[in-house]
């Protein structure tokens, strides 16, 4: 059986392979094209030694599948939809990865401070027309501005000031392992309220 399982981790075509006890050696979940292609998966997997037969069940409709990719993704298929959602979070993780070496470099040549305030004056040169166009739908009182005000500085501006000084001291890739805790802190931190 040993070259069986080594046939199984290299075939594309199969997702899932599970040694079960009962009548069934293993339980496969394939995915494949067409009929003929599962035909063709077939024919190699009877071919391997200590492969005596085969019962095949096709799915006509999925109830319900939950897998490594999550429940948000679980009715994805090998589509155009998925390979777009894969591109998006890959496109995303590679500027979220590479704006902890950028800062690093300009670091060298910045203060913490100046950095931060370049930063956030940036984003609210980019932001501020958006506001302010979108301010009588908003229909934000001047309390409403305040706490969103305070918000604001304790959630981004001391947030950034105390990432970007811990970046100064250590390496990018040190403060992004870091970072990515944040979402383990944030959900501890949410139980509080």
């Amino acid at each position: 059986m040993q070259r069986f399982e080594q046939f199984v981790l290299g075939e594309e075509q199969i997702l899932e392979c599970h040694d079960v006890t009962g009548e069934d050696s293993y339980i496969l979940k394939v995915r494949t094209d067409s009929p003929l292609t599962l035909r063709g998966l077939l024919a190699k997997l009877r071919m391997l030694a200590g492969v005596t037969h085969t019962v095949t069940s096709i799915v006509l409709t999925t109830v319900k599948e939950e897998n490594v990719r999550g429940p948000h993704l679980a009715g994805l298929r090998r589509s155009h939809e998925y390979e777009t959602v894969v591109v998006f979070v890959d496109t995303g993780d590679i500027l979220w990865a590479s704006s902890y070496v950028a800062a690093k470099f300009v670091l060298r040549e910045l203060s913490v401070t100046m950095m931060l305030a370049f930063r956030l004056g940036i984003a609210a040169l980019l932001l501020l027309p958006w506001l302010v166009g979108e301010a009588q739908d908003l229909q934000l009182t001047r309390k409403d501005v305040w706490r969103l005000g305070v918000l604001v500085l304790i959630g981004f501006v001391v947030n950034k000031l105390l990432e970007f000084g811990g970046l100064a001291l250590t390496t990018a890739s040190d403060v992004a392992l870091l970072i990515s805790g944040e979402s383990l802190f944030t959900a501890a931190l949410s139980w509080l309220r």
